[in-house]
């Protein structure tokens, strides 16, 4: 059982390591794409666009959810919720953030950021993701894939807007997401056959 175990933890790992190969989805990807904020998470958590498509995140927090607009987080500090932000890991060449909303409540969203080069953007909340997160528990990060419109060249492309103003290049990071999903489905198989173990005469 052990070495079951143990096989099944390398495949994940394997799998893991193992980027999806882009383009396969490509032609299925929306030009444009909605990402609520709730509950201290992104919603999807991974989406895809083609080439020049659009992403709109959403503040979706309510009083009713465990999320920033709950009573338990309106409270002064320590325990209290300023607002979400979607930022960019990456910087492009001028050494700023590809994007950022800043942080903010529902008046500050929707934001938009449009994106003309093909590649994968991880982008976190500042307050509640990334390495600087104010909580253990809240990891809200996400990732945009952007696939290449049907019939592009490898040519440089024009860099995606963010409001149309600030240029999106760099890539981030799609496997942490994959590498999750298959250490999920590893976790599964293992779980089955141990049920089933338990049933066999």
């Amino acid at each position: 059982m052990r070495r079951a175990f143990l096989f099944t933890a390398f495949a994940a790992l394997v799998a893991a390591a193992i980027p999806p190969p882009i383009g396969a989805d490509a032609a299925a990807a929306p030009t444009a794409a909605t990402v609520s904020m709730k509950a201290f998470a992104f919603v999807p958590a991974s989406i895809a666009v083609q080439q020049g498509g659009t992403v709109t995140w959403t503040y979706d927090e309510t009083p009713t959810d465990v999320g920033c607009e709950s009573p338990v987080f309106q409270t002064p500090l320590p325990v209290n919720c300023p607002g979400h932000s979607t930022t960019a890991v990456d910087k492009g060449s001028d050494g700023k953030l590809l994007w950022d909303s800043g942080v903010h409540r529902a008046e500050g969203f929707p934001f938009k950021t449009t994106f003309s080069k093909p590649g994968t953007y991880h982008y976190i909340c500042v307050v509640h993701g990334g390495a600087g997160a104010n909580n253990p528990v809240t990891h809200m990060e996400g990732d945009v894939v952007v696939f290449a419109a049907a019939g592009a060249s490898g040519a440089a492309a024009a860099p995606p807007q963010v409001q149309g103003t600030l240029a999106v290049t760099g890539r981030g990071a799609m496997w942490p997401v994959f590498g999750a999903i298959a250490v999920l489905g590893a976790l599964g198989v293992l779980a089955l056959r141990r049920r089933l173990d338990t049933l066999s005469p």
